[in-house]
């Protein structure tokens, strides 16, 4: 067992110099870190000693994605504080415990780490009925973006959440339509 945590992560994360290449992931390999996966804006990894957070470090021109998560985890508010997102959804989005302070913005974010292996339907189901009841949803919402915190469905992956009227065509359509659930 090593006495390595949360803060000694988040002081290791802030100490690697990105220098010219900064959205090289190889870069914090040295940390002791694995991958757990890879979307279209980031790549995903957890620390060996630090079970209880996931690192998203953004790929090269999606900083916006962990901006658009740190903004609604910490501020409530999407579009830089022009929008209030519901506390009812706030509640149900994994939370943002740390993020990358340097001028070039959060190239990385530590988010709590949820149960992602026991999500199914009907959690999904659950999630997108409580937001669509409140006129939000998530623009790609699927089981990959959702994992649970005391069996309770919460939002993992929600960089398109947004009003309902916001959407563009074809995801709005999708969402109230209900298409995945």
């Amino acid at each position: 067992m090593t006495d390595y945590d949360v803060r000694d992560l988040v002081n290791d994360l802030g100490n690697i110099n990105w220098g010219g290449n900064s959205f090289d992931v190889r870069l914090i390999n040295n940390l002791n870190v694995e991958k757990l996966g890879e979307g279209s804006h980031r790549s995903v990894f957890k620390h060996r000693d630090v079970e209880s957070h996931v690192i998203k470090v953004a790929k090269e021109g999606t900083i916006w994605a962990n901006e658009r998560e740190n903004e609604i985890s910490n501020e409530g508010t999407i579009y830089d504080g022009k929008t209030q997102v519901p506390k009812e959804i706030i509640d149900r989005t994994a939370v943002v415990s740390s993020y990358d302070r340097s001028a070039g913005g959060p190239r990385w974010l530590l988010m709590e780490k949820l149960d992602t292996r026991n999500v199914y339907e009907h959690h999904g189901r659950a999630l997108w009925r409580l937001m669509l009841d409140l006129g939000w949803g998530v623009e790609d919402l699927r089981l990959e973006n959702i994992g649970l915190l005391r069996g309770e469905p919460m939002l993992i992956d929600y960089t398109y959440l947004k009003p309902i009227d916001a959407m563009l065509p074809k995801p709005k359509e999708r969402v109230k339509g209900g298409h995945r659930w």
